[in-house]
């Protein structure tokens, strides 16, 4: 009877090894395959999620492939088409900030609606002109910025300008245009009055005092010598 219980309990123990064994072999398996999911099992599902979304090892897409549009989807196509059409007008607008104002954007409208850049029945070419759109926008947004934002230089010329010319009109100098008819006139007048008034010392200078004849008939001809040399016969008079 002891020598049958002897043996039940020696299998039985033995069986217990075996089993110990073989638990040990499956856990060290299992640290050995995946040490992080055994470790975070521990630590509890929320921080396995957490550690398994890091354990592959991704990297986020260089934004410069979006800015440069360096892809080679429908849309990047057209963003690399409406750049190189901005860009070229831009060249053709002279390149100078006084261009960023009006002249320029108002041609990107122009050339996409030229190029029908505004709609399309498929998406492939929605996509294209999506693209297209975009990339002149980013070339007037950037254009703008330089102009305006980065530099004063456009800001303090205009000002400047708009500044001398309200002082021009301002000063009047030159204002009373409506008056310029008679300048004409009034200045002729006047050379006309000098004449006779200098005529008599020119010619007391020249040969001595002219008689009294002699001078009103100088005096007549004031008149007409200084429109010959102004060129207005019109109102040359015969005597």
């Amino acid at each position: 009877k002891n020598t049958a219980s002897n043996n039940i309990s020696n299998n039985n123990s033995t069986m217990t090894m075996k089993l110990l064994f073989v638990t040990a072999t499956a856990v060290m398996a299992v640290f050995a395959a995946a040490p992080g999911a055994v470790a975070s099992s521990i630590r509890g599902v929320h921080n396995y999620d957490s550690e398994s979304s890091l354990s592959f090892d991704e990297k986020p897409q260089d934004s410069t492939f979006f800015a440069n549009g360096s892809g080679g989807s429908p849309f990047d196509d057209g963003l690399r088409a409406g750049r190189s059409e901005a860009n070229m007008l831009w060249r053709h607008a002279g390149g100078t900030c006084s261009a960023a104002w009006r002249e320029f954007p108002d041609s990107v409208d122009r050339r996409i609606r030229d190029k029908g850049w505004l709609s399309s029945s498929n998406w492939r070419t929605r996509a294209f002109n999506q693209g297209a759109r975009a990339g002149m926008n980013e070339v007037v947004t950037q254009k703008e910025k330089e102009c305006f934002h980065d530099s004063a230089d456009e800001c303090v010329d205009l000002g400047d300008t708009a500044a001398r010319i309200l002082a021009y009109n301002h000063c009047g100098k030159f204002t009373t245009l409506q008056h310029h008819s008679s300048w004409r006139r009034e200045c002729r007048a006047a050379a006309i009055d000098q004449c006779r008034a200098q005529v008599r010392n020119e010619v007391r200078n020249g040969c001595g005092s002219p008689s009294t004849q002699d001078l009103r008939i100088l005096k007549s001809k004031c008149w007409n010598q200084v429109l010959t040399m102004i060129g207005d016969l019109d109102h040359f008079e015969a005597y």
